[in-house]
C-alpha cells in the first residue's frame, strides 16, 4: 500500500463514537499539492488502547462515491507527529480519557500520489480482531483533489543554484543567493520528514551525517523542490 501525508482547515463534527473509542474531529485538507508538504490531525478519545487505525485516501466513483475497489493512499505515519499523546509501538494509539489531538506531517510525492480526485476515509478500531461492525469512522465524506505542482525549470535552476549537497562529506551548503527561503525540510522516498534545517542563512553548512545513504527530497519553505542523493 503507498504511503503519503498535510496543513487545513480543523473540521469538526458530532462525536462518532463505538464503545471505549471517540473520533472528536479531524483536519483534513481539501487540496493535496504533489511535491509538496502536508499535514492531517486526528482528535480522538478512548479508553482502551486502540490497536488498529487508518487514515487513507480512496479514488471516488463518477457519482462522488467512494471506490472501495481502487487503490488507496496511506497516510505514513512513522515518528512524524507532533502532540501529547504520540503513538505508542507499532501503529497503536494509547490510551486518552480527555480529547488527544496529533498532527502527521509528511509529504504528497507525486511520483507515487496521481493527480485525481478522492476522499478522506478515517477509521479506529481496539484490535485487528475487533469485527468491521465495530470500528469507528471519522468523517469519510470530505472531497480531496491532488493537483500537480508546476514547477518551471528556472524554479529548479534557482534550487540547484542556492542548495549544494556533497554526498562525500554528507554536508548540504546553501550559498549566498538563498533569496526568501527560511526553512529546508528533507524527506526519503517513502515520505517522511527525516530532518528539518530553521533559520537557514546564505553560506551555512549543514551536517547530514546522521542520514542513511540514498535518495532525498528537499523541500525549501516557498515549497521548491530538488531530489539528491547521499
Amino acid at each position: 500500500m503507498k504511503k503519503l501525508l498535510i496543513m487545513a482547515s480543523v473540521i469538526l463534527f458530532g462525536a462518532t463514537t463505538q464503545a471505549q473509542i471517540t473520533i472528536n474531529g479531524q483536519s483534513t485538507p481539501a487540496t493535496i499539492q504533489q511535491n509538496s508538504a502536508v499535514t492531517v490531525s486526528l482528535t480522538y478519545t478512548s479508553t482502551v488502547t486502540v490497536g488498529e487505525w487508518q487514515i487513507q485516501l480512496f479514488p471516488v466513483n463518477p457519482d462522488g462515491s467512494i471506490n472501495y475497489g481502487g487503490p488507496s493512499t496511506q497516510i505514513y505515519i512513522g515518528n512524524n507527529y507532533t502532540g501529547s499523546n504520540p503513538p505508542i509501538s507499532g501503529s497503536s494509539l494509547p490510551i486518552a480519557t480527555s480529547p488527544s489531538t496529533l498532527t502527521f506531517n509528511s509529504y504528497c510525492d507525486g511520483a507515487i500520489v496521481p493527480v485525481g480526485n478522492y476522499k478522506w476515509f478515517v477509521k479506529l478500531k481496539e484490535s485487528t480482531s475487533t469485527p468491521e461492525g465495530q470500528a469507528v469512522y471519522g468523517n469519510n465524506d470530505i472531497n480531496v483533489t491532488v493537483t500537480s505542482q508546476s514547477l518551471s525549470v528556472s524554479d529548479f535552476k534557482k534550487l540547484s543554484d542556492v542548495v549544494f549537497v556533497n554526498s562525500a562529506t554528507k554536508t548540504l551548503k546553501i550559498s549566498d543567493k538563498i533569496g526568501d527561503v527560511n526553512t529546508v525540510a528533507i524527506y526519503n522516498t517513502s515520505g517522511v520528514k527525516v530532518k528539518t534545517i530553521q533559520d537557514v542563512t546564505a553560506n551555512s553548512t549543514h551536517d547530514l551525517s546522521t542520514l542513511a545513504n540514498g535518495l532525498y527530497m528537499l523541500v525549501s519553505s516557498d515549497n521548491q523542490t530538488v531530489k539528491f542523493v547521499l
